[in-house]
């Protein structure tokens, strides 16, 4: 194992040639190595002679460890799931542990990043999510489970309201929270392993086809990656074109996942709360972290509660 030094909030950082002597002792693999995103340590670009590989760093995700997101995406693709191919160690091990995080592999996945020039693929990008979380339910001990909107909602608004953000935003929060019909939140819906974070950079375009990278492996109602793809899908666009997705751009990619699973009456239901309790996350975000929004604006938008609830019917119009 690679002693690595220990900086801040116990996070461990990896250089370069760390990586590449890890590489090379662990998978015989010796090429160039450079960070996808300078100054991050999560995943490396590794180039040999003959063949392009991405190495990663995972993490553990809420009950589950480093290594068993890596097994879970090896289950993904042994099920026939366009995703990157994990490529073991010498002695037949997934990922390389290191300390609470662990080193895997994979082989890179043919094809260019998708971005706001080549949209016409949403559909075909929202079936192949779709496949994404019809297999996650056969990985060992993670079968489709059906639990209430409120274990998926609570703990996220809540989170919102524990965060450092201003007193007037957390005022909205909780009239958002107060808002919510409380019939609504005993409703129970499907929980998968989602991807968690659906942007265009990590969909990989190869002609007509699509894959994913980057999975995060998270279990939470699969409502949850459907309704950030609108605001994820064009976030840091690869193509310099950072905005949201129009209303009937969405709809392409829900057309595309509903086409293969559809949605339940209880999942048309109550869709509208999980998107609203998203929306509030992900602008406490940019509130916390000083972008796009400050605390007035935060307040208008979230006063929109009853928009928010209903927005998801625009989208649901005509496709089921």
């Amino acid at each position: 194992m690679v002693q690595i030094e220990s900086k801040g909030w116990g996070l461990v950082l990896f250089s370069t040639n760390d990586i590449a002597r890890l590489l090379q002792d662990r998978w015989g693999i010796r090429g160039k190595v450079d960070s996808v995103v300078p100054g991050t340590s999560k995943v490396f670009r590794v180039e040999t002679s003959k063949q392009l590989y991405y190495a990663r760093l995972s993490s553990s995700r809420r009950g589950f460890s480093a290594d068993q997101v890596v097994e879970f995406i090896n289950f993904l693709g042994n099920w026939g799931a366009a995703v990157p191919v994990i490529i073991p160690t010498q002695d037949g091990q997934l990922a390389e542990p290191i300390g609470n995080r662990c080193l895997s592999v994979e082989r890179a996945l043919p094809g260019t990043m998708c971005d706001s020039t080549c949209l016409s693929i949403l559909p075909e990008a929202g079936k192949q999510l779709s496949r994404l979380h019809d297999i996650s339910v056969h990985f060992p001990g993670r079968l489709r489970e059906k639990r209430p909107v409120r274990d998926f909602v609570g703990p996220r608004l809540r989170s919102v309201l524990w965060s450092r953000i201003p007193n007037e935003a957390k005022e909205a929060i909780t009239s958002l929270t107060d808002s919510l019909p409380s019939g609504l939140l005993d409703v129970p819906v499907a929980w998968v392993l989602t991807h968690y974070d659906l942007r265009s950079a990590n969909a990989i375009r190869d002609g007509e086809n699509v894959a994913y990278t980057d999975i995060g492996a998270v279990f939470q109602p699969r409502l949850c990656d459907l309704v950030m793809v609108q605001d994820r899908w064009l976030l840091h666009d690869p193509a310099g074109d950072a905005r949201l997705l129009t209303t009937e751009e969405t709809r392409q990619f829900w057309e595309g996942y509903v086409a293969l699973s559809p949605l339940s009456e209880e999942e048309k239901i109550v869709v509208g709360i999980i998107w609203a309790s998203y929306s509030a996350d992900r602008l406490s975000h940019w509130l916390y972290t000083g972008q796009k929004l400050n605390v007035w604006e935060f307040r208008e938008r979230l006063a929109v509660t009853p928009e928010l609830l209903r927005f998801p019917e625009e989208i649901l119009k005509d496709i089921g």
